[in-house]
Order: structure tokens, then sequence, then C-alpha cells
């Protein structure tokens, strides 16, 4: 009965299975939110968050609703590529590595863990801000650019790593932990650099013990000592105390 059978695209037509249309819905999405904007300051779709597509797809119908908003008043003619606006506060070193104190407040509002503002929202909120008259409001691609350059300078990477025994897990990088906290002008005088010889004899601190004073090689520890006035002494160099001797800080 097969004889007569002429092969063509349409004669056989297989269901597509769930994971496949599930495939096709979240590909749907990510269009969808890459042309409104509906994650903020993400690229893309955060991973393994197929399970919340509907509630994600409510917003982006929301964010519809202030897109059409933003077409009758016109906003997205309105938007410049230009960088930032080219007169800056007088607060501008303040709020470094920010231009000014509303750049953060934006940044800070737009990257709230559990209320996520979309970029059409975002164009209203500065809509809204320039009709009031606030001073020096960055346009929507000046907000984005200094958020992205923001990341790239400051962010903390994280590192994704695979284990001997072919165990995968990520963690935040240390380095730029500990750089971050020596940048801090808040927490940088309560870290303690040098060990210390208690007055009384008494060990309550990590920096008293023998282990910083003896068993960690020097090298690994701070490598000199500042005095103050611009004194700075490092180990394994000679140094002239005031009575004119010659020592060797260790």
């Amino acid at each position: 009965m097969w004889d007569d059978f002429v092969p063509t695209e349409s004669a056989f037509e297989i269901e597509r299975g769930p994971e496949e249309l599930l495939q096709d819905a979240r590909k749907e999405f990510e269009c969808k939110i890459k042309e409104f904007g509906a994650w903020g300051g993400h690229e893309t779709v955060p991973e393994g968050d197929i399970g919340h597509l509907e509630d994600a797809w409510d917003e982006a119908e929301h964010d519809d609703i202030i897109t059409e908003i933003l077409q009758n008043l016109a906003l997205e003619n309105q938007e410049s590529e230009a960088d930032e606006p080219s007169s800056q506060p007088d607060d501008s070193n303040t709020w470094q590595p920010y231009s000014s104190k509303l750049m953060f407040l934006l940044d800070t509002i737009d990257n709230l863990p559990r209320l996520r503002i979309s970029g059409s929202l975002m164009k209203v909120l500065l809509w809204l801000l320039k009709q009031v008259g606030v001073k020096h409001v960055p346009s929507f691609d000046a907000l984005r650019k200094v958020q992205h350059r923001v990341r790239e300078e400051t962010g903390i990477p994280t590192i994704n790593w695979m284990s001997s025994k072919g165990n995968a897990f990520s963690f935040n990088d240390p380095r730029t932990l500990i750089a971050n906290d020596w940048m801090n002008p808040l927490v940088s005088p309560h870290i303690r650099r040098y060990p210390v010889i208690p007055a009384d004899g008494v060990i309550s601190e990590v920096w008293h013990a023998r282990k910083w004073r003896h068993d960690i090689d020097r090298h690994i520890l701070s490598p000199m000592y500042d005095a103050g006035n611009g004194r700075h002494y490092f180990i394994d160099k000679p140094a002239i105390l005031s009575n004119s001797k010659m020592v060797i800080p260790v």
C-alpha cells in the first residue's frame, strides 16, 4: 500500500512535546523582555526561573500598558543617546563611583531584589523627576551606561568552579571582597593590620595569639608598619631609630 506514497513535508506531523513548547515560550519571552526591558539592569532571563514564567508574563503585560502610555506621551522620542548630562552637580565626588546622589538612588531602587522595576517604568520615573523640576536628571540611556560601568568597575565577580569529584559550585571572588573592605571608609579603620602584644598579657583576640606573632610567615602579613606622618617601615629593610641605631623590622 506504500507503493504510490509520495513523501512531502506535511505528510507527517509530530506533536511537539512539553519541553519543546516550554523552550519556544522561553524564547518568545526573552524577545519580549529584551524589547521592553522588563528585567531592569539584567541582560537575559535568569537561568532556572522557568517555573515563574507565568508571573513574568503578567509583569510583561503590565509593562505593555506602561509602554503604551509612554508612546502616547511621546517620551520615547525624547530619549537621547547622549551620555550623562554635561553639567554635573557639586557633590559628584562624594558619591563615587556614581556621578551624583540622584544617580546612586536611581540605581539603588532599580536593583531592589523584591521590587523589580521595568525599563518602561524607570522611564516614567525619570520623566516625573524632570516634570517636578529635579536638576541633573539623567536620560534612561545614561542611567543604563552608568549601571553597566559600575558593575564592570566595582562589581563582585562570581567564580564558577568544578571540584575534583565533579561537583559544580560558585563563590564570590574573595580578593574583590577583601579589596572592597579596604576601600570602605566605614570598615577599613576596624581592620587589624599588625600583631599586638597585650600589655596585661591576656590573649583575648586572634591578633594577640602566637599564630600571628610567630607561626605565620611574616611575608604574608602586613608588609610594612605605618607610623603616621608619612613614615613607613618595611619588613626586612634597614631603618634608623631616633638614637641612630640601625635595626631591621621583622
